[in-house]
């Protein structure tokens, strides 16, 4: 089954990409179009529907990808669907800006490195500095938030508590 499984999971994403080709590789060319505000609506909110499900069955499968990218771009489409549904009520803020937002939040809640996730986000866009205070905001309750349901990234999602010890003990300064 294990050598099944990729190909299978493959090829549903293959099909399903025909019509979202932007499903594919690890979604960087599509948060930076987020970013920019450059996605439609009606495309914006399937693909922040299939993308997450295509990355959890590509990883599910054992297929080979990232968790980094992918939980940026996801970010990014669920801030620009955010931006949207707050332009409605209240016209002006740009799309793009709440998916700059969204997505460090993302990125800071999921790494568990919210410094990180600040820094990459201002050199990643380019944009101005005008909104580094609801930057900071968003991925500090971000980051309180994930820290408070699992204190372990989201790369030490998969070591067991054994694992997880056994490093934090390996930190320690070792005493003579």
């Amino acid at each position: 089954m294990r050598f099944y499984a990729p190909g299978a999971a493959l090829g549903l994403l293959g099909l399903v990409s025909i019509s979202f080709p932007q499903l594919l590789g690890n979604g960087k060319d599509l948060a930076q179009l987020t970013f920019a505000g450059e996605v439609a609506t009606a495309p914006l909110l399937m693909l922040l529907a299939l993308k997450p499900i295509a990355t959890a069955l590509c990883l599910g499968s054992g297929a080979p990808g990232g968790l980094f990218t992918p939980s940026l771009t996801i970010g990014a489409l669920l801030g620009a669907a955010l931006g949207y549904a707050w332009s409605l009520l209240w016209p002006g803020p740009q799309m793009g800006l709440f998916a700059v937002i969204e997505a460090a939040s993302t990125l800071a809640a999921t790494t568990q490195g919210p410094i990180s996730a600040v820094v990459l986000m201002m050199e990643l866009t380019g944009h101005d500095r005008s909104f580094i205070a609801p930057l900071l905001l968003a991925v500090v309750g971000a980051t309180l938030v994930s820290r408070g349901i699992e204190p372990r990234s989201i790369y030490d999602a998969r070591l067991s508590d054994e694992q997880v010890n056994a490093r934090l003990k390996a930190r320690e300064p070792a005493t003579f």
